[in-house]
């Protein structure tokens, strides 16, 4: 039996109000109180996906920037890795390693507004730390080693640089590594953004399937159980 509320006030007159009706009516607007949760919690989704696309958006525009920067920047490093190797190789033409260290300087330049680039998309701390510190790197030790490497080709010097070549190799194995490492933070994080979009979709169509389903078995059950009373 429905509990009465209090004899005055609005809840009293509610309750009132909800005792004279009668049970077909009260089942129907149970279901339809919780449908109208349901809708509630729906139209909640509805608002989050907005900002979540919203928010998606955003990053997927910061994603677009950074590919391009990411990509080049690891091109970059591997030409010069080339021209260097090509100057050792080539020690005893003059010309060739002339044309490999002119080349070589453009390629840097390039390199260093690739990387300036590519840091203006970064919005974490850690990824602009591990950025930086690979730039450092490259500034206090992959650099010189190369400019070692041609100055040794120059002089014939075959043997150090070789050597030299070996310890610049390292170097510009463990820079590249971290942009790859932050092409495939990219690429994860795509995927992660890709399945929460899924998951809120979801959502929101069995939020839609609880309206309809609740408003459907309200209806049914009232009535199912309204027509053997109105025959008593």
């Amino acid at each position: 039996m429905l509990r009465k509320g209090p004899a005055g006030g609005i809840f009293g007159k509610l309750f009132r109000r909800i005792g004279d009706m009668k049970i077909s009516r009260r089942l129907l607007a149970g279901f339809l109180a919780a449908s109208a949760i349901t809708a509630v919690l729906g139209g909640m989704s509805a608002a989050a996906v907005l900002r979540l696309r919203s928010t998606l958006d955003s990053m997927y525009r910061g994603r677009i920037m950074a590919f391009p920067s990411i990509v080049s920047a690891s091109v970059a490093l591997a030409q010069e890795q080339s021209l260097a190797e090509d100057a050792v190789l080539n020690a005893s033409d003059p010309v060739r390693v002339q044309n490999c260290e002119t080349d070589f300087q453009k390629i840097q330049k390039e390199f260093e507004g690739y990387h300036k680039a590519l840091c203006a998309t970064v919005a974490t701390d850690e990824w602009r730390k591990k950025l930086t510190d690979a730039k450092k790197r490259y500034d206090t030790a992959l650099l010189p080693d190369m400019e070692k490497v041609f100055g040794l080709s120059w002089q014939g010097r075959l043997k150090e640089a070789t050597a030299s070549l070996r310890d610049e190799s390292f170097e510009q194995k463990r820079i590249a590594a971290v942009y790859n490492d932050f092409m495939e933070y990219h690429v994860k994080q795509a995927e992660s953004e890709a399945r929460s979009v899924s998951e809120v979709a979801v959502l929101l169509a069995v939020s839609a399937f609880g309206v309809a389903l609740s408003v459907f078995l309200g209806i049914s059950i009232s009535r199912s159980i309204a027509r053997p009373l109105r025959q008593i």
